[in-house]
C-alpha cells in the first residue's frame, strides 16, 4: 500500500510520512542521513531518496509482522545488549546514541525483529534453484575471486562543468595513446596519476568484485583479461585507466558453504525487496 503524503506538526520534529498509520518523524530521516554521512550541502538532493528507503523498510516490517514470521526473542535481546555495550564502551549513553540516529530503543528492537523475521522468511521461501541461478549469473560477486590492478587517475571535481570534464577526459585519452605507443603503464602512472598509488606505479593490490572499489571501477577491472588495459573509466573521483596484472580465482563454489549461502540469501532478498 502506498504511503500517504507527508504531514506536518507545529514542533521541531514533524511527521514527514505516514505509512499505514505509522508515523515517520523528521528525526528519523535526519538520523539516517547522519548514519549515511551525507554532507549538509548534499542533504536536500538525497533526502527524498533516503525517505523512500525508510518508507520501504516500514512497509516490509508491516508485511513481515502480518505474516507472523517466527523469530528468536533471545537472539534479538542479545543483539540489543551488544549494541548497548558498544555505546557504553565509547562512553555514550545508549538512548543518546540512538537519538543521534533518530531512533528509540523500541524502534531499534522493531528493526532487529524485522531483520530476523526477514532472514527466516527468506530461508523458508527462497529455493535452492533460485540461489543456484543467482550464483551462476553473478559468480564473481560471491565466490571470492579477486583481481590485482594498477590505475591512472586524473581527478575532476564532482561539480565540474561539462567543458572542464571534456578537457580532463581529453587529457587521459592522450595518456592512453602514449601508453599504446610504448610508454610503460607504471611510468605513466608515476608521471600523470593524481592517486597516491602512483608511487607504486598505480598498483592498488588485490580486491574483490564488490564492497571494496566503487562499482564502475570494479566492473571495468573484472571485465579485463590479465595485462589488458581498459578504455577510459569514469567514477566519482574522475577518469581512470586500469590494467589488471593478476587474478586469483575464488574458492567458494558450493551452495552448502554456510557463508556463501548467507551472502546469496541477502542478495536475493535485496532483489525481492
Amino acid at each position: 500500500p502506498p504511503a500517504s503524503s507527508p504531514a506536518s506538526r507545529p514542533d521541531d520534529n514533524p511527521v514527514v510520512a505516514v505509512v499505514n498509520g505509522e508515523q515517520i518523524m523528521l528525526s528519523e530521516l535526519l538520523g539516517r542521513l547522519n548514519e549515511l554521512r551525507v554532507l549538509p550541502e548534499k542533504r536536500e538532493d538525497v533526502a527524498a531518496g533516503v525517505l523512500d528507503g525508510i518508507i520501504d523498510n516500514a512497509l516490509l516490517v508491516q508485511f513481515l509482522a502480518a505474516q507472523k514470521i517466527a523469530y528468536d526473542a533471545k537472539a534479538v535481546d542479545a543483539q540489543i545488549a551488544e549494541a548497548k555495550a558498544e555505546y557504553e564502551k565509547e562512553g555514550i549513553k545508549f538512548s543518546d546514541g540512538l537519538a543521534q540516529l533518530g531512533l528509540t530503543e523500541q524502534k531499534l528492537r522493531a528493526s532487529v525483529v524485522a531483520e530476523t523475521r526477514w532472514q527466516n522468511y527468506l530461508k523458508k521461501n527462497v529455493t535452492d534453484k533460485q540461489l543456484a541461478d543467482y550464483f551462476a549469473k553473478y559468480v564473481e560477486y560471491f565466490d571470492g575471486t579477486e583481481v590485482r590492478a594498477s590505475h591512472i587517475l586524473v581527478e575532476v571535481a564532482a561539480d565540474a562543468d561539462e567543458k572542464t570534464r571534456a578537457a580532463v577526459k581529453e587529457k587521459i585519452e592522450k595518456i592512453r595513446k602514449e601508453i599504446v605507443g610504448g610508454l610503460k603503464f607504471p611510468e605513466a602512472a608515476q608521471k600523470y596519476s593524481d592517486c597516491p598509488s602512483k608511487e607504486k606505479g598505480g598498483d592498488v593490490d588485490f580486491f574483490p568484485r564488490r564492497e571494496k572499489m566503487v562499482e564502475p571501477f570494479a566492473k571495468a577491472a573484472f571485465a579485463l583479461k590479465v595485462y589488458q588495459m581498459s578504455n577510459v573509466v569514469e567514477t566519482e573521483f574522475g577518469y581512470h585507466l586500469i590494467v589488471v596484472t593478476d587474478r586469483k580465482p575464488g574458492t567458494r563454489t558450493k551452495l552448502d558453504d554456510p557463508a556463501l549461502r548467507k551472502d546469496l540469501l541477502e542478495a536475493v532478498g535485496d532483489v525481492m525487496k
